[in-house]
């Protein structure tokens, strides 16, 4: 992670931010068995059965996490305060880190 910090691949208006993190919906088919189940992969929000997973990605591009899946009918906000622990480690400032330049922006 230092070394990526150190690069020069930045996100244009977060540069001290060192990745980004995501929940991405994948659909699937529709679950057999009984409604109460099915209706645990439904997602309203997208109005399809599926599975859920958060995603970080760092600056470059590429993926460095990818969590377990949760069923479509999770929310977001759940599921990331549920993974909150492996991102607590990361949001520490460095003592460079604590102030941002007005040439940085």
């Amino acid at each position: 992670m230092q070394a990526l910090a150190e690069s020069e691949f930045r996100f244009k208006y977060f540069p001290v931010a060192w990745y980004a993190m995501d929940i991405t919906f994948q659909q699937t088919n529709v679950p057999t068995g009984a409604c109460k189940e099915k209706k645990l992969y439904y997602s309203g929000k997208h109005s399809l059965y599926g599975h859920e997973v958060e995603v970080s990605v760092v600056t470059n591009g590429f993926a460095m996490d990818c969590t377990k899946f949760y069923k479509g009918s999770m929310s977001d906000k759940t599921i990331f305060n549920e993974n909150i622990d492996s991102h607590l480690p990361n949001l520490a400032k460095s003592t460079g880190e604590t102030t941002l330049e007005a040439s940085e922006l």
